[in-house]
């Protein structure tokens, strides 16, 4: 009996060291019911929703359609391609007996040379007298045979395809298969993308475990799930990139529309210029444009290029009869110059968009883990809000959403905002280790390369000041009191200064050889859509611009790609590109926290980073003033500053998790400390950011899928993924 007790006791107690020694695996044991969950919520999807044609035509008598007439705009070019003489009367109409709800349309030879066919659907059903036309355009592409299903129900026996056309096109006449058997179609890159917002959900949704997990950047239940949603990340910026071409994206010199040529490769020329010895581009400059009194006049400029036997640049800077780029030379220097020099090529402008964009993402999370590091140390932060964090940023950003374009205008600010993350996470270690001299020197340079890159950013360095406002109080302090105390102060100004200083240098050096001045980028001399040097914004426009930059509502639509452009017509010409909706409507919906401080203000101050947050503000209000009123609109302005704005809804979520109704509760079968529940407010709050994530991730991809720029083939593959509509 007394040895039976002895062995019940010795498993009570190597169960219990168990679970201290293993709180992953506990923490894994406490996911199993969301993720059982989440694998039915896949099933579903996959299974039934998306699939449901299968299901509704397994039974179902395939027959082939009979072509009932023709469009008196197609002359038949051959039995399986007619041509498009009139665009108005170019319709082709089939028939059946039986009710039509899915149609297939069968390749055929007359589908070469041809990449897509569009057209408005009319239906008749039996008894009608006129047809019913459909408002929204339809078709298929001859490479995706899962797009040549189609939906068309209704009790329809009659269908008139009205071809989107223009005259001269060539139209495939295939035949065509009525209630066809859709086949059963799991498609990857769905469920792939089912699975990230299904695992976001289940991590940053309030009753996750991850927000009962105290974070450590030493415990491995707080650094998996970082990992885990670093790789999530860098897979989705090269997956959106890869879609949108930039395997192939266009270099070289490239005629617009006015006569002018855009330089795609203009930073791989910039490296060739530096390499060989000047600052200025090697390509040679129209003697009618090196005449003209006013080079900057677009007007001007534009009706010149019409004639031009040289080309003339858009958007390049224009002094003293020689081309520059006012774009920041420091990308060039650390990816395009090495990069020619060992291979011989021209390094293209988006492989280097997409390999600045996973870095400034990575430092992204660097900073976020920095970040709750210092408010941990006043107050424990769990490692859910810290992986809701890092979503929240990098959505904020407006990386992922700028990154299908593919051209060199976003390298300059996306090596800014790496080097502003790189410069505040080697700052906040310094912070954290005593003002450790190396650091704030890495910090220091790191903060001086923005200059290089997109000088507007250098305005974020402010942050500073509040994140060390009680360290320079004790350096001063202690250099008024002893010798000591003061060349401990020189020495820690000497750290931040000096390499801050070391950096600009060279920037400045390269500024003045080109136009005379330290501090002149250039900007000013851009051949661009307007005269920049005599251009000035009225300050009423702000108004519609701020509108339109924050609180625009995204154009929701009803079919595929279920989103468009929003409509924001301007009293005055301003310079406008196509706008997807606000800020707080589609890029950072979520950061509607943001507007209420009283819900994030107390725990801040009591934290000593309110001032950082405000800091961060105050830089997205100033570098938005700025932007819009120079250039106008465009949604890669909002890399300059949505990152600032991520980053105080970082300081604000961290405040919203110390909502709590307690502090720490000790639990035997986690192996530990952890956090107890959420307050109502918290909980609340929460649960509305995590609802917004979600719909902030849908949106982002299915913004791809707007404009010219994806390829074809994936953007009717996912298009037929909603069959069932």
């Amino acid at each position: 009996m007394a040895v039976a007790k002895n062995n019940f006791g010795m498993m009570r107690r190597l169960r219990y060291t168990f679970h201290q020694l293993s709180p992953a695996s506990s923490m894994l044991r406490t996911w199993y019911w969301p993720v059982i969950w989440g694998i039915v919520a896949l099933m579903l999807l996959e299974g039934f929703l998306f699939n449901l044609p299968f299901w509704q035509t397994l039974n179902s008598s395939p027959k082939p359609a009979v072509i009932a007439s023709l469009g008196s705009g197609l002359e038949k070019k051959d039995e399986h391609s007619a041509i498009v003489t009139d665009q108005q009367s170019a319709w082709l109409d089939i028939k059946s007996t039986d009710v039509i709800d899915y149609v297939y349309i069968n390749p055929s030879v007359g589908d070469e040379n041809v990449d897509q066919v569009k057209w408005t659907m009319s239906t008749k059903k039996a008894g009608d007298g006129g047809w019913y036309e459909a408002t929204a355009d339809a078709g298929y592409s001859t490479h995706v045979d899962d797009s040549r299903y189609l939906h068309v129900s209704g009790l329809s026996k009659q269908v008139r395809f009205n071809f989107k056309v223009n005259k001269g096109d060539i139209i495939p006449l295939s035949d065509i298969t009525i209630n066809p058997h859709v086949p059963f179609r799991i498609d990857i890159v769905r469920v792939f993308f089912e699975i990230i917002v299904l695992t976001v959900f289940l991590a940053i949704r309030p009753h996750s475990v991850l927000y009962t997990v105290p974070f450590s950047v030493r415990s491995l239940r707080s650094v998996l799930p970082v990992i885990y949603f670093a790789l999530v990340g860098c897979i989705a910026l090269i997956w959106f990139w890869y879609e949108s071409g930039g395997l192939n994206a266009p270099g070289g010199l490239n005629r617009m529309t006015n006569g002018s040529y855009f330089d795609a490769d203009q930073y791989a020329h910039m490296a060739d210029a530096l390499i060989h010895g000047h600052v200025y581009l090697d390509i040679p400059v129209d003697p009618g444009l090196a005449a003209m009194d006013n080079p900057y006049d677009a007007a001007s400029r534009i009706a010149l290029s019409q004639h031009s036997d040289l080309p003339i640049l858009f958007d390049t800077a224009f002094k003293d009869g020689r081309y520059y780029s006012y774009f920041g030379v420091l990308p060039t220097v650390l990816l395009f110059v090495p990069y020619q020099l060992l291979t011989g090529h021209y390094l293209s402008a988006s492989h280097a968009v997409i390999f600045l964009g996973i870095m400034a993402f990575l430092a992204n999370i660097l900073l976020c883990v920095q970040l709750g590091r210092v408010f941990g140390r006043r107050r424990t932060l769990s490692t859910g809000v810290v992986t809701l964090a890092i979503i929240c940023s990098f959505l904020s950003s407006g990386v992922a959403h700028n990154i299908q374009v593919g051209l060199f205008y976003q390298i300059p600010q996306t090596s800014a905002l790496l080097f502003v993350e790189l410069a505040y996470a080697c700052w906040i270690e310094a912070k954290l280790n005593s003002l450790n001299k190396i650091w704030l020197a890495c910090g220091s340079f790191s903060a001086a390369m923005i200059i290089g890159c997109r000088p507007q950013f250098v305005l974020a360095l402010l942050a500073a000041f509040p994140l060390f406002w009680n360290e320079l109080i004790d350096l001063w302090n202690e250099g008024v009191r002893s010798r000591a105390g003061l060349l401990r102060e020189i020495g820690t100004w000497a750290s931040v200064l000096l390499p801050f200083i070391c950096g600009f240098l060279p920037f400045g050096i390269y500024n003045y050889v080109r136009f005379g001045s330290l501090i002149d980028f250039g900007a000013n001399y851009n051949l661009t859509g307007y005269d920049m040097t005599h251009h000035q914004l009225p300050l009423t426009l702000m108004l519609p611009l701020i509108f339109l930059y924050f609180f625009q509502p995204s154009n929701i639509s009803t079919v595929f790609p279920f989103m468009g452009h929003t409509q924001s017509p301007m009293p005055l010409w301003i310079p406008m590109q196509p706008s997807y909706g606000g800020f707080f409507f589609f890029l950072a919906p979520f950061a509607f926290v943001l507007l209420f401080p009283r819900l994030w203000g107390k725990a801040l101050k009591r934290c000593k980073l309110f001032g950082v947050c405000v800091a961060f503000l105050m830089y997205a209000v100033v570098v938005f003033a700025f932007d819009a009123h120079i250039v106008g609109y465009d949604l890669r302005y909002m890399l300059d500053f949505g990152w600032a704005l991520g980053f105080a809804l970082v300081l604000a979520l961290f405040s919203i998790d110390t909502g709590r109704k307690g502090s720490f509760a000790l639990d035997r079968q986690r192996g530990g400390l952890h956090l107890t529940e959420f307050n109502a407010l918290s909980m609340t709050v929460l649960s509305i950011v995590c609802g917004f994530v979600i719909l902030a991730i849908i949106m982002l991809y299915f913004k791809q899928f707007i404009g010219a720029s994806i390829i074809h083939e994936i953007w009717w593959k996912t298009e037929s993924w909603f069959l069932f509509i």
